[in-house]
């Protein structure tokens, strides 16, 4: 028995000072034509909707005030006709719309933060209502839980939206076969329906019915009557009509059961009556099978025929009808969810680069604040003109370098940048130009400093070269005179030449780890050798030769490829399917992707074979993108990928998205130069099926005809191509009421097919050649054909041809007035086509939503790999930075020391100040490289924290460059001193 369910859908109150839900609707359009603001306009258009109990007539006042809502920019009362019209697309059985209009509901209430509000609530107990309705029990109880919550947060506990909360999570326990954990929710939400004084309330009604069918299914039939009977009054009472055809309906299923069937049919007649009224498919559709059933018990089998069919039609257009809506539906969803995604990740990194640039900006601004500082305490040295010492004002005056070219390298970053087109050594060449270009200023104006200091006192020395040229000399001298000294130096020199081979040895690693890097094989595909020509030879041997072969192979890659040969020769039936599954685990062990995507390929082909198409349209999708990600757009496997994805959308109904499909495959063939191939040929014939369905016969034969040339001229006329294209030839004749020329091409293909081995094609041409006969009168040959076809079909497990097949033998019995055959044969039919689409309704939306978040969460995890990429990437050019910038100031101390203790050649005091000058504001880049991820986290975006960092920095480098140059210069000085004595 079908019992009808009662889950009443909640409604946002409405507010404000128009509360004339009682008044006529004639008074109240009176109302809404006289009112000219819009806020009132809305509320009235939703007082008529409400008049007109949420039914079809309620929707166009629904979408005016929808409308209006958007026209003022009113998101809260957008956000309740958005609501209303999902109520009533509920009520009218359009669940997709309905499910729609409620999340776009939702999403409006989470932009304005009202996540924790009772029209939420509403919203998501709502949204559970219709998983409900499509058996996603799961999915529905946890959006009821949701909803119960937020209500629980609010103090609702004894409110009528809380009981109905419970009510439906109710209805999910006893749809989960729960009945003793229904039937306490739902007594729990009866108890606070009578204590706010609801007896007489839809909503009590409502429970009093779903009562009643735990009782029924917990087999206590005389309690299940005084429920629904009970249920039924209060509904006539408050002239709730499709709460009255659902009574009816229960109440009519009960009787049929207990025996008394004219009961039965008073009720279940009257109820049919009510629930067209009101225009409820899903009433009617529950109605119609209960009078089948009925009329059945009865031995009236012509009548349960009759309604048997009526409650497939109204199946399908409940389900059916919306299958491939839903399906594209999502998918453009997901394509316009992608598109926001990309177009927000653009807008975060202009976002970023904008803050890059602002905090670039701060950091100029800042720098020239510092150096204008310093340069004030060199005008208040000045014009004080107190002694100051040298030694730190030429300290103080390097800093002020260092600093500035921290600015200069800030504000030309971009053109050096540019200019370097990422080659490190490039862009370190050109800082050296740039810290080079500095140093004549800095020697200029460090000379300008010391005089002007010596001149008004100034203490200390600049560089340490005023030092006593004697006790220079004497130091020399006693370094020359004691062996031991000489040892200790020459140990000295010994070992900093191994530090520097060292430091030298190490900044070569991570060149040499490139180079071997960049040398690696790739191992992602494995190596093919002759043994495929082995695999080739046995392409057409016996399936126990080729497992024979199997079991004696040990490569992996010849392993995918035998498996794959036997699925093949098995015709891509069900048991092909463990031989293909097994080709892919290898393929994926051996990370082998173009093996992979010819295994996802197979696998899809066969759940089309056996009419699972979401699954086949899983993996067809999944070969895709392996190849896509291969770049493989234009090779051959991706043309039979897309030509197999339109097949399944051929299936589908969906005739123009195959018909795209199918034209991209033979695009792709054309362009391969592949015009006279079989893959083209096929093509050809699906876009010929296309058109045939949808009634351009003449277009459709010229495609036949073109593919049945190309395969006459490839030898052909033998294969289950060919015959393939005998039958749908025929079926355009058929079509075209060329009877005996549709019959002549079913025989031809039928014989081939027979010759070949080919079930599914048997099977489709019995079907076909039963049809005809069936069409032309002959009913006994058509009976034969058909029967004999059913066999095949079920043998094969091809649901879909079991379906037509059933169909048409339920039209043929109908004709030879053997309804009883009749009846039967369309209840398998209904159950087949059920199978195929009904059943996977449900799995599919929720399969598809799943795939949707799982495929955003997929492009979210590839935007954060590419962001940790880029990450990389910046680590490695730091990296490289430092590697080549400690190369090179390694390189320079080896060229010192050399030129200074082993080649005694005059070097210009000059040279050595700029070559110490240029090392060190290298060395000063060098240090906020290694040191700006650290100073990045202490300043957390603070130009100013980052700012004093690097002054902290500048100031730390400023005395070691003094100290150095002094070294380096008083070296020089007594090297020059030596070589005059010597030539003295």
């Amino acid at each position: 028995m079908c019992l009808g369910i009662c889950l009443p859908a909640e409604v946002s109150a409405q507010t404000g000072n128009l509360r004339l839900g009682s008044s006529k609707i004639d008074s109240l359009k009176t109302l809404l034509s006289n009112t000219k603001e819009d806020t009132s306009k809305i509320k009235l258009l939703r007082e008529i909707g409400i008049a007109l109990h949420n039914s079809k007539e309620s929707l166009p006042y629904y979408q005016q005030a929808l409308k209006l809502s958007q026209k003022i920019k009113h998101p809260k009362l957008e956000t309740e006709c958005n609501i209303d019209i999902g109520i009533v697309q509920y009520n009218l059985s359009n669940y997709p719309q309905a499910l729609d209009n409620y999340l776009k509901s939702l999403r409006i209430y989470e932009s304005l933060g009202m996540e924790k509000s009772k029209e939420y609530a509403i919203i998501l107990n709502n949204i559970g209502i219709v998983y409900e309705l499509i058996s996603e029990y799961d999915r529905a109880l946890e959006f009821y839980q949701r909803s119960l919550r937020i209500k629980e947060s609010l103090g609702m506990g004894n409110s009528k939206d809380y009981a109905m909360s419970l009510g439906n999570i109710g209805i999910v326990y006893m749809n989960q076969g729960a009945y003793d954990r229904a039937l306490e929710f739902y007594q729990r939400g009866l108890r606070i329906f009578e204590s706010l004084g609801m007896k007489n309330s839809k909503e009590y009604a409502a429970s009093l019915n779903n009562i009643g069918i735990v009782y029924y299914n917990q087999n206590k039939k005389d309690s299940v009557l005084y429920y629904f009977i009970r249920s039924m009054k209060i509904e006539e009472k408050i002239c709730d009509k499709a709460g009255v055809a659902t009574s009816m309906n229960n109440i009519g299923g009960l009787f049929s059961e207990l025996g008394k069937y004219d009961n039965a049919l008073d009720y279940l007649l009257k109820g049919l009556d009510v629930s067209k009224e009101i225009d409820d498919k899903y009433g009617v559709m529950l109605t119609t099978e209960n009078l089948a059933k009925t009329y059945a018990k009865l031995d009236n089998h012509k009548a349960a025929y009759q309604y048997h069919q009526k409650f497939s039609t109204y199946k399908d257009s409940i389900f059916n009808e919306e299958k491939s809506k839903e399906i594209g539906a999502l998918e453009t969803r997901y394509e316009l969810d992608k598109q926001k995604e990309i177009s927000e990740r653009e807008a975060k990194q202009a976002r970023v680069l904008a803050e890059e640039e602002e905090f670039r900006s701060r950091m100029i601004t800042f720098s020239w604040s510092f150096l204008g500082i310093i340069a004030f305490i060199f005008i208040v040295i000045f014009l004080v003109r107190k002694k100051f010492p040298v030694l730190w004002a030429a300290r103080l005056l390097f800093f002020a370098f260092m600093m500035l070219l921290e600015l200069t390298l800030l504000i030309l970053e971009p053109q050096i940048l540019k200019l370097a087109q990422e080659k490190i050594l490039a862009l370190f060449a050109l800082n050296c130009v740039v810290a080079g270009v500095f140093f004549p200023a800095h020697k200029w104006l460090e000379k300008r400093v010391s005089r002007y200091l010596a001149k008004f006192g100034g203490s200390g020395s600049s560089s340490g070269s005023r030092q006593s040229p004697t006790s220079n000399e004497q130091s020399a001298t006693s370094n020359s005179e004691h062996p031991t000294s000489n040892i200790q130096h020459q140990t000295s020199n010994n070992l900093g030449i191994f530090i520097i081979y060292f430091l030298l040895s190490c900044t070569a690693l991570p060149f040499l780890s490139a180079f071997v890097s960049v040398t690696q094989t790739n191992t992602d595909t494995p190596q093919d050798s002759s043994n495929n020509v082995t695999i080739q030879q046995f392409k057409n041997s016996k399936i126990d030769s080729l497992k024979s072969l199997l079991s004696n192979t040990k490569d992996d890659s010849i392993k995918i490829e035998l498996l794959r040969t036997i699925g093949h020769i098995l015709n891509q039936s069900k048991e092909s399917l463990p031989y293909f599954q097994q080709a892919l685990e290898l393929s994926q062990k051996i990370k082998h992707s173009k093996s992979e995507a010819n295994c996802y390929n197979d696998i899809g082909y066969v759940q089309q074979n056996l009419s699972n198409y979401p699954k086949a349209l899983d993996n067809f999708l999944k070969s895709l993108r392996i190849r896509d990600s291969l770049g493989m757009e234009n090779t051959k496997g991706y043309a039979i990928n897309l030509n197999n994805i339109g097949v399944v959308y051929q299936y589908l109904s969906e005739y123009d998205r195959a018909l795209e499909f199918y034209q991209r495959s033979l695009s792709i063939y054309y362009f391969l130069g592949m015009e006279n191939s079989k893959v083209y040929a096929n093509s050809l014939n699906n876009i010929g099926n296309v058109y045939g369905e949808k009634g351009e016969y003449d277009l459709a034969l010229e495609f036949y005809q073109r593919g049945l040339r190309i395969l006459e001229s490839l030898g052909m006329k033998n294969s289950k191509d060919y015959a393939s294209s005998l039958s749908n030839i025929g079926a355009v004749h058929y079509y075209q009421n060329n009877k005996d020329s549709a019959l002549y091409y079913g025989i031809r293909s039928l014989k081939i097919k027979e010759v070949m081995g080919d079930k599914a094609g048997v099977a489709s041409s019995m079907f076909n050649i039963g049809e005809l006969f069936s069409v032309l009168g002959n009913y006994d040959k058509a009976l034969e054909y058909l029967l004999k076809g059913l066999v095949v079909s079920k043998e094969s497990g091809f649901k879909h041809m079991v379906m037509l097949t059933s169909e048409n033998l339920a039209k043929t019995y109908a004709q030879l007035d053997n309804h009883k055959a009749a009846y039967q044969y369309h209840q398998e039919f209904s159950t087949y086509k059920d199978s195929i689409f009904n059943e996977e309704k449900s799995k599919e939306i929720g399969g598809l939503e799943e795939k949707y978040e799982w495929e955003k969460q997929e492009r979210q995890r590839k935007y954060q790999e590419e962001d940790l990429a880029k990450i990389a990437i910046e680590e490695k050019q730091r990296n490289d930075m430092l590697t080549v910038s400690g190369a090179f100031i390694v390189l320079v101390i080896l060229i010192v020391g050399l030129l200074l203790y082993a080649v005694k050649l005059p070097l210009s005091i000059h040279f050595i100040e700029g070559l110490v000058f240029v090392v060190f504001m290298m060395f000063f880049e060098l240090t906020l490289v290694f040191l700006n991820p650290y100073i990045d986290m202490l300043a957390d975006g603070n130009a100013i924290i980052n700012l004093l960092a690097n002054s902290a920095i500048a100031a730390c480098l400023a005395p070691l460059h003094e100290i150095l140059e002094g070294r380096m210069k008083r070296k020089i000085l007594r090297d020059k001193r030596r070589r005059g004595m010597g030539r003295g």
